[in-house]
This record gives C-alpha cells, sequence and structure tokens, in this order.
C-alpha cells in the first residue's frame, strides 16, 4: 500500500521560492527608489517654480514704481562704482529703509513682496542693478539700442528659497527692464 506513492512530486522546491522571493525584493526596492527620486525631483521643480512666480512678482511689482526715484537709487548710468540693492531682508527687518523709494507703498506690503512667506517656506527676493548690461547697450553701435536705454534699467531678481533636503539653499533670477513712466 506505501509502494504506490509516486517519487515524482510537483511544485515548487525551497530553494526555488526563496530565490523568487529575493528576485521580488530585488525588483521592488529598485521601482520605489526610482519613484523616490521621481518624487524629489518633482518637488524640487515644485519649489523652482514657486520662486520663479515670486521673483516675476517682484519683478512686476518694480516696473510700477516711479522710474526716477529708481534710477536715483541704483546710481543708473554711473559705472566703475558700487551700486546699492534692495534687500528683501533689509524691507522686513527696518520697514521704513525703503520708504522714500516706495512713498506710495505700505511697508508691510513691501515686506510682503521682497520676503515673502509661501507654504511656512521664507523666501527671500533682492534686486540688483545690472550695471554691465546697461553700459553695454548705451556703448552699442546700434543707435535704437542706445535710445532705448536712457529710458530703461536692466535689472536682476534674486531669489533665495530655504535650504532643501541637501542642506544648501537654492537661487534662481528674473532678469528684466524698469521703463520710464514716459513709454508705459
Amino acid at each position: 500500500m506505501f509502494n504506490t506513492v509516486s517519487k515524482q512530486e510537483k511544485g515548487f522546491t525551497l530553494v526555488e521560492v526563496l530565490a523568487a522571493i529575493v528576485i521580488f525584493s530585488i525588483v521592488s526596492i529598485v521601482l520605489t527608489s526610482y519613484f523616490a527620486n521621481a518624487l524629489s525631483y518633482s518637488k524640487s521643480n515644485q519649489n523652482k517654480t514657486v520662486m520663479i512666480n515670486l521673483a516675476r512678482n517682484a519683478l512686476v511689482f518694480m516696473q510700477k514704481q516711479d522710474y526716477g526715484k529708481l534710477h536715483e537709487f541704483y546710481h543708473a548710468e554711473k559705472f566703475g562704482e558700487e551700486h546699492p540693492v534692495i534687500l528683501g531682508s533689509s524691507a522686513e527687518a527696518s520697514p521704513d529703509l525703503y520708504s522714500e523709494l516706495f512713498p506710495n507703498t505700505d511697508a508691510s506690503a513691501l515686506a510682503a513682496v521682497l520676503h515673502p512667506t509661501i507654504n511656512n517656506v521664507a523666501y527671500e527676493i533682492n534686486v540688483e542693478y545690472e550695471a554691465d548690461l546697461h553700459q553695454q547697450m548705451l556703448g552699442s553701435s546700434d543707435q535704437q539700442k542706445q535710445k532705448m536705454s536712457k529710458n530703461l534699467i536692466p535689472v536682476k531678481v534674486v531669489i533665495r528659497g530655504a535650504a532643501g533636503p541637501g542642506g544648501h539653499a537654492t537661487d534662481s533670477a528674473v532678469e528684466g527692464y524698469i521703463t520710464n513712466e514716459e513709454l508705459r
């Protein structure tokens, strides 16, 4: 009666099952790391998009200000010297620092533009005069560029975000022009 049991049992051995589990684990770890990297990349792009939009907002704000006062503040067309920078941290720390430059703007509104907090992340925006670009425009052989440069102030809006997962802060910049009111 015991002799009728067949020796050809069908099924998986323990080694085959363990090998399948190991292969499945390796594949799932690789896929998990891929999705983690994709999430990290997506988050950094989202942060960069927020930063660029805030910088564009600050540039539009600057374009609506008094051209004459900004021209005087930046010492535009005076080359070879240090030019002041509008600092977002100063706008928040000393609300009345830029009151002469922006007389029609509330100090808290200026701080909200130059030192905004979005999604509990504080950003700092600095507005710099681009003297080299302005000097190139004034010294250009193209008469149209020379004529335009007298009514334009080239600026660079630099925004610095909070430190990310790597521990280092990221910067983004938007360049544009502040135009004379006569051209607006």
